[in-house]
């Protein structure tokens, strides 16, 4: 079958804050463990 990975996604961001998203994945801020842009 098929897998859910959605428990493990922490953050969803629009691609703009990817820079932000890449600070708070990097830093272990706000319990992230996964973050998935949307377009």
């Amino acid at each position: 079958g098929a897998i859910d990975p959605s428990f493990i996604i922490s953050h969803r961001l629009p691609l703009e804050e990817a820079p932000h998203a890449y600070k708070i994945f990097r830093d272990q801020r706000n319990d992230c463990t996964k973050v998935v842009f949307k377009p």
